[in-house]
């Protein structure tokens, strides 16, 4: 079993902090003591960065940079006490300045100095072949969380220089659409990818309302499905015939994760409308276990079902029931602070 230490864990636990349960400081305490690269590292470019995924005892299981992870916890970090109205721990404020200060190490002006990752774990970027806009977006919420909780300027500049980018740099006139990655040797990726709904939250970095608006209507007309939406046009990741164990010809499924996050952004864009709409929409594809997958796929010969339960799932299904005013008052019990 492997964890995803910033993503994956990060949106859990700040949903978590919506049904009452706070599970911060079993997990920090993990990522602090166990955690390879994170407290301490051979590697002093490496320390307090968060790659790809890790074994349970700590160590990394894959060796690439995803920067979305450190914005990402950063931000779920901050989530917390803005909704607890504590004060940070200890192990918090260690933690906040260790992610904090590894994105600002790799951070040079307009660009990160070594390879990165998308997300998805299937797009890498050399420093001089451009930027991803949703991991630039996250890591840019991120450090402007970390300047507030620690009253940090270094941090608060890069988030700023960040989102200065942002602004000139990642909107395509023509296209009409946020591209995924824009800049460098490579230029604009203009495909529709489902994740760029995380643009409008939480991880808005100033964005012109209007195109988040245009993005995510690309979003609808290219990616959705009567299951769904997907993760980008001819995704195949996990697809087949009826075998989910041989990737063939048959397209991948549509991700709960990107529905639920397609309503949560329209519910944060004053469009209760479709936000309902997608909400609904998921509800009526799972079963009566209500347990929610990683991808809902439609085979020719025998349905297939991916990974099952995923929490990352259930965690966006919260953000979305919460954002429509659907959680019950028990079950917001906990929520600021009460």
């Amino acid at each position: 079993m492997n964890v995803w230490p910033g993503r994956d864990v990060g949106f859990s636990l700040a949903a978590m902090l919506l049904i009452g349960e706070d599970r911060y400081e079993r997990f920090l305490a993990w990522l602090w003591d166990r955690a390879e690269d994170v407290q301490t590292s051979p590697d002093e470019l490496h320390k307090g960065l968060l790659f790809r995924n890790y074994y349970l005892n700590g160590r990394i299981f894959l060796h690439y940079l995803q920067p979305d992870q450190n914005g990402t916890l950063l931000w779920s970090i901050a989530f917390k006490h803005q909704k607890t109205k504590q004060p940070l721990t200890e192990l918090e404020r260690s933690v906040v300045q260790a992610l904090a200060d590894g994105l600002n190490r790799i951070w040079d002006k307009d660009h990160f100095t070594i390879p990165i990752e998308d997300l998805w774990e299937e797009r890498g970027l050399q420093p001089d072949e451009g930027i991803l806009t949703y991991s630039l977006a996250a890591c840019a919420v991120g450090l402007e969380q970390a300047g507030r909780l620690l009253d940090e300027p270094s941090y608060r500049q890069a988030s700023q220089t960040m989102k200065t980018i942002l602004a000139n740099y990642s909107w395509d006139t023509r296209a009409k659409i946020i591209p995924r990655h824009f800049g460098g040797s490579l230029g604009p990726d203009l495909t529709p990818d489902g994740s760029l709904a995380g643009l409008v939250w939480p991880f808005n970095a100033g964005f012109d309302p209007a195109h988040l608006r245009q993005t995510l209507e690309r979003i609808e007309g290219e990616l959705l499905t009567d299951r769904g939406v997907r993760r980008y046009p001819a995704d195949r990741y996990e697809g087949s015939l009826g075998d989910g164990h041989n990737h063939t010809n048959e397209m991948a499924g549509a991700w709960p994760i990107l529905t639920f996050w397609l309503s949560i952004a329209w519910s944060e864009l004053g469009d209760r409308k479709r936000a309902e709409r997608y909400f609904s929409l998921m509800f009526e594809k799972l079963g009566d276990d209500y347990l929610i997958p990683e991808q809902l796929f439609c085979c020719h010969l025998v349905p297939w079902v991916g990974v099952k339960p995923l929490l990352w799932s259930h965690a966006m299904a919260l953000f979305a029931a919460e954002r429509l005013g659907l959680l019950s008052p028990y079950v917001q019990k906990g929520m600021d602070g009460e």
